[in-house]
């Protein structure tokens, strides 16, 4: 007697259908990175908040945050008694000014934003960063008594 080895037709075709299927949704989301540049963008747009919030308090002077199209801008006052934000803050985490550039896939927001913290860590100014991307709408929000950020 001979054994009969393979697939039967059914076997077959459900395996086509299933990679069909994963063809057709799981595969195309590999191919980019769009979805993670939009998160990505927001969950740094907070860092950026939620630092520009702890160096007002920390330094006791006004920092403020202005974006536009292409880039993210951290300032803050030179003197304590000042409430105008003329000196650029520096990053901690390289060297150079605090600059956080937005990326290709995020039409972001209405250009411009600027938020200030006050010594005292509350804000002025603009109280929601909508972030709009490829594969996701994100939107920050600043409490205006204390200064709290968060999505």
């Amino acid at each position: 007697m001979y054994k009969h080895r393979g697939f039967t037709l059914v076997e077959l075709i459900t395996t086509m259908i299933l990679l069909g299927i994963l063809a057709a949704y799981a595969i195309p989301r590999f191919g980019g990175r769009h979805g993670f540049e939009s998160r990505g963008f927001a969950d740094q747009m907070l860092t950026v908040l939620q630092d520009a919030r702890r160096t007002a308090i920390a330094q006791h002077r006004w920092v403020c945050v202005e974006a536009n199209g292409a880039n993210v801008a951290v300032t803050r006052a030179a003197k304590a008694a000042d409430t105008s934000c003329t000196v650029s803050l520096t990053n901690p985490n390289a060297n150079g000014n605090y600059v956080l550039p937005v990326p290709s896939a995020v039409a972001a927001y209405t250009i411009p934003l600027t938020v200030s913290f006050d010594p005292l860590g509350r804000r002025s100014g603009t109280a929601v960063f909508p972030i709009n991307g490829v594969e996701g709408n994100f939107s920050l929000t600043i409490e205006a008594e204390t200064g709290y950020v968060h999505y």
